[in-house]
């Protein structure tokens, strides 16, 4: 799975089968989420840098932790149900 690094929302998100399709994905991906400016509020503040992981099928999950003066202060685990293959976005954010 090829995913931005700064970004929300799994825009961006890709699944992949092959090297040369990783290749693709991945200049397609750059090309498309240059700047914040491009997309605002997606999280491009930090430039198009990508990841590249494995995928795990099932339901989506928001992970949130709250740090207030370097310490620990909440953290929260959300189960959003399905994605809605193949965009990996929620069912919530279409509506």
């Amino acid at each position: 799975m090829l995913k931005l690094e700064h970004g929300n929302s799994a825009i961006g998100a890709t699944l992949v089968t092959s090297a040369e399709e990783l290749r693709k994905q991945h200049r397609a991906t750059i090309d498309c989420f240059q700047t914040e400016a491009d997309h605002p509020a997606l999280g491009l503040g930090f430039g198009p840098e990508t990841l590249v992981m494995e995928f795990y099928g099932g339901t989506e999950h928001d992970v949130d932790v709250v740090i207030y003066g370097n310490k620990l202060v909440g953290a929260f685990i959300s189960d959003n149900g399905p994605t809605n293959f193949p965009s990996f976005r929620g069912w919530s954010l279409l509506i």
